[in-house]
């Protein structure tokens, strides 16, 4: 009697649909990087134009497409380019959130939403915390389930 491959974890099946979702919203936001100006972070800086849409198509649309495609399969590569990706994403998000400097440039930017810097600031804190509290959740699944994934 052959043994049957493991089920796919259930956190597995989470992040991929959280990343797909997620891609599909970056992919949708695409042309507001090129025509409305939309700046992207790295590292605590902002990126415009051509280098900010390349960025978000390969970093925020394909990479992460890619390794869902391999967590989907149980590819230990994808677990371990995952963990790194997850590091780097934490990184950058409190590089940006923890930089005075880049959070008033950010508020500039979104003054044309007409909305008071308060809540923009509280905005830009909120969705630093859920990325960071949501990154630690996806760490947490690819260590814990470390056992799931094959070569």
């Amino acid at each position: 009697m052959t043994k049957s491959p493991s089920p796919r974890p259930l956190s597995v099946k989470v992040m991929a649909i959280m990343n797909v979702l997620s891609g599909l919203f970056s992919v949708l936001s695409l042309p507001a990087v090129l025509t409305l100006g939309a700046g992207t972070t790295i590292f605590g800086g902002f990126i415009y134009g051509w280098p900010a849409f390349f960025y978000n198509l390969v970093f925020v649309v394909l990479v992460p497409i890619t390794l869902v495609i391999g967590l989907w399969r149980l590819k230990e590569l994808a677990r371990r380019v995952s963990l790194i990706y997850v590091v780097y994403g934490v990184v950058n998000t409190l590089l940006f959130s923890l930089n005075p400097a880049r959070r008033s440039e950010f508020i500039e930017q979104m003054a044309h939403a007409n909305l008071p810097p308060t809540v923009i600031t509280v905005s830009i804190l909120g969705g630093c915390l859920l990325s960071v509290l949501i990154s630690g959740l996806f760490l947490w699944f690819l260590i814990k389930r470390k056992s799931a994934f094959g070569k």
